[in-house]
C-alpha cells in the first residue's frame, strides 16, 4: 500500500514496515521532517537507509521504518506507568472525533489494562504527538534493610581535670560488663508490600536486605523476640570487646585494692583491672589492657606488660629505676619518674617525663602543660611535647628513627588501591543482591541458597574494607609528620637538649620552641 509519492520517491508499506523507492535523485533530505508531519503514524528507525537511497548509493527498495498505530499504547518496562499517544494530524482528528474517544478506550482495553486509568485523558482529546500517562499502577513499597546496633564503647582517649591544687588523669580503657547486659540487637528486614500493576496483576516489593548480628557464641547468648527482634546478652562477667567484627566477653580480672603479698604477682589470659596500686618489686602480665586505678600509681614495681593491649596508670609512675612498663599497644600514665616505658604504638604522658627511658612509635606530652625533662627517649615517627629539659639544664636525649616517607606513600597508595577494587566489587555484589531481592517471590531454594551465600559473601567484603580503612587512616596519620620524622616543640626546649632525627643531630643552645623535621635528608627547624 503506497503512503506517500512525490517526483523523487515513493513510500510503502509491507506489513508494518514502511520501504523507500527512489524514482530519481536530488531531494534534500532536510524536508523529510514535511513528509514525516504528513505521515505522523511513521518512526523512522533506519536513517541510514533513507539517505543511501535519497543519495542515490542504493537503487532498489529498503525499509526506513515503521508504521504505528493511530493510537499507540505504550508499557514502562515495569508495568507500573502507561502512556497513550495519537500518531494522527490535526485535520485526520478534526475527521474522526466523533469516534475517536471510543477507539482510545478500546485501545486502552485491547492492551489488558485495567489499573490506575487517567480518566481526565480521554475528555479532551489529548495534544497529538505527545506521549500522555493513562494508566498507573500502585508502587510497591520496598522492605526496610535489617539494623543492627552494638554496645558503645568507650573512647578510648585520656581526659585532663584540674580541680584546685589537684590534677587528675582519667582514661576509661575497660568496659566492663555483668552477665544479663544488653550488648547488642537486631531489628529484621521487612518484606515491603507489593504493588499493582496497571494490568491489575501484584508487583513483588523489594525485600529489605538481612544483616548477620555478629557474637561470640561462647560469652554471648542470643534471643529473639515475637517480632523476630534479636538481642544480645553477656553470658559471664567481663570485659566486652569486638574480635575481628564480632563482640564478644572476654575474661576480666578485678582485683579490688593493691596488688600485694595478699594476691602475689598476677599473670592473667584477659583484662586486668586494679582499683588499688602495685607494691614494689610485684608485677602485672595480661594478654589485654591493664588499668591501675589507684591515686597513688605505681612506684618500683618489677614490670607491668599487656601482651596485646594498652596500659593505663591513673596515678603515674614513680620507678625508682627499677619499674618497667611494657605494652603491645598503647601506654597511658599521668607522669613517669624514673621507669623504662616501652609501647608498640603510641605512649601518652598527661604531665611529666623524668629520667626516664621511653621507646615507641609515638610520643605524646601533653603540648600545654607536658615536659620531658632527661633520661632518653627514641620513637619511630613523632614527639609532640610542651617542654623538653629545664631551666637547669638538665642533659635530655631525644631521638627520632624516622620513616620513609616514599614507602609509606607507595604503601598508602597500595592500601587506596586495594580499598577502591573492594569498594566496587561491593557495589557490584549489592547490585546483584538488590536484583534477588526484587524477585525473592519467584526464587526457589537453590536461588535461596545463592542469596544467603551472597549476603555472606559481602558482609565479609565489608569487614575487609573496615580493616583496610582502619590501615589506610593509620598511614595517613604517619603522613602527617612533619618530614621523614619530627620533634614538635610547643612551649620550649631548654639548652642542652638533644635532637637525633634520621641520624642528623642538634643541640640546643638557647631557648626555643617550634618544629625540627627531616626531610631530603637535611634538618630544618620552623
Amino acid at each position: 500500500m503506497d503512503l506517500f509519492q512525490n517526483d523523487y520517491f515513493r513510500l510503502y508499506l509491507d506489513g508494518i514496515n514502511v520501504f523507500i523507492a527512489v524514482v530519481k535523485v536530488g531531494y534534500d533530505l532536510k524536508s523529510f521532517t514535511e513528509v514525516t508531519e504528513i505521515l505522523p503514524r511513521l518512526k523512522l528507525t533506519n536513517f541510514g537507509n533513507l539517505n543511501r537511497c535519497i543519495t542515490g548509493e542504493v537503487a532498489k527498495p529498503l525499509i526506513i521504518g515503521v508504521y504505528r498505530d493511530k493510537i499507540e499504547i505504550e508499557i514502562t518496562r515495569d508495568e507500573l506507568e502507561a502512556f497513550i499517544k495519537l500518531n494522527m494530524t490535526s485535520e485526520d482528528c478534526g475527521r474522526e472525533s466523533a469516534q475517536l474517544m471510543t477507539e482510545m478506550v478500546e485501545a486502552v482495553k485491547a492492551r489488558g489494562i485495567t489499573t490506575g486509568i487517567v480518566k481526565e485523558v480521554f475528555k479532551p482529546v489529548p495534544d497529538l504527538g505527545k506521549r500522555i500517562l493513562v494508566a498507573k499502577g500502585v508502587e510497591p513499597v520496598p522492605g526496610e534493610d535489617a539494623t543492627v546496633s552494638y554496645y558503645r564503647f568507650s573512647q578510648k582517649k585520656p581526659l585532663m581535670l584540674s580541680n584546685g591544687n589537684v590534677n587528675h588523669y582519667e582514661l576509661n580503657l575497660i568496659d566492663n560488663v555483668n552477665v544479663g547486659e544488653w550488648l547488642g540487637e537486631k531489628t529484621p528486614a521487612t518484606i515491603g508490600k507489593a504493588g499493582t500493576s496497571v494490568f491489575g496483576l501484584p508487583v513483588p516489593a523489594k525485600v529489605g536486605r538481612d544483616i548477620t548480628l555478629k557474637y561470640d557464641h561462647r560469652t554471648v547468648a542470643c534471643t529473639t523476640s515475637e517480632g523476630g527482634k534479636s538481642a544480645l546478652y553477656a553470658l559471664k562477667d567481663g570485659a566486652v570487646k569486638m574480635l575481628e567484627g564480632k563482640i564478644m566477653v572476654d575474661n576480666h580480672l578485678k582485683v579490688d585494692g593493691d596488688v600485694d603479698y595478699t594476691t602475689g604477682n598476677i599473670d592473667f589470659d584477659g583484662y586486668v583491672t586494679i582499683t588499688g596500686v602495685v607494691k614494689d618489686g610485684f608485677s602485672v602480665v595480661a594478654e589485654n589492657d591493664i588499668t591501675i586505678n589507684g591515686d597513688m600509681g605505681v612506684g618500683a614495681i618489677n614490670v607491668i606488660q599487656s601482651k596485646q593491649g594498652n596500659i593505663f596508670i591513673k596515678g603515674g609512675v614513680n620507678g625508682k629505676n627499677t619499674a618497667r612498663i611494657i605494652a603491645g599497644q598503647n601506654v597511658y600514665l599521668k607522669y613517669v619518674n624514673e621507669a623504662k616505658v616501652t609501647a608498640d604504638n603510641i605512649i601518652n604522658i598527661g604531665f611529666y617525663a623524668m629520667d626516664s627511658d621511653l621507646k615507641a612509635k609515638k610520643l605524646i606530652v601533653s603540648p600545654e602543660q607536658g615536659r620531658i625533662i632527661g633520661g632518653k627517649v627514641e620513637v619511630k615517627h613523632q614527639i609532640i611535647t610542651g617542654t623538653i629539659g629545664n631551666r637547669s639544664e638538665r642533659r635530655t636525649d631525644i631521638s627520632v628513627t624516622g620513616f620513609e616517607r616514599g614507602c609509606v606513600k607507595d604503601e598508602l597508595e597500595a592500601a587506596l588501591i586495594k580499598y577502591n577494587e573492594l569498594h566496587v566489587k561491593g557495589n557490584r555484589l549489592k547490585k546483584q543482591l538488590e536484583i534477588f531481592e526484587g524477585n525473592m517471590e519467584r526464587l526457589d531454594e537453590k536461588g535461596l541458597n545463592t542469596y544467603k551465600g551472597m549476603v555472606i559473601t559481602y558482609e565479609h567484603l565489608m569487614d575487609e574494607t573496615r580493616r583496610l580503612e582502619s590501615n589506610v587512616e593509620m598511614l595517613e596519620e604517619i603522613l602527617k609528620t612533619r618530614g621523614d620524622g619530627e620533634v614538635r616543640i610547643h612551649q620550649n626546649a631548654f639548652p642542652k637538649t638533644c635532637l637525633v632525627i634520621k641520624n642528623l643531630q642538634k643541640r640546643i643552645k638557647d631557648s626555643l620552641s617550634g618544629s625540627f623535621y627531616v626531610e631530603n635528608n637535611s634538618l630544618h627547624f620552623e
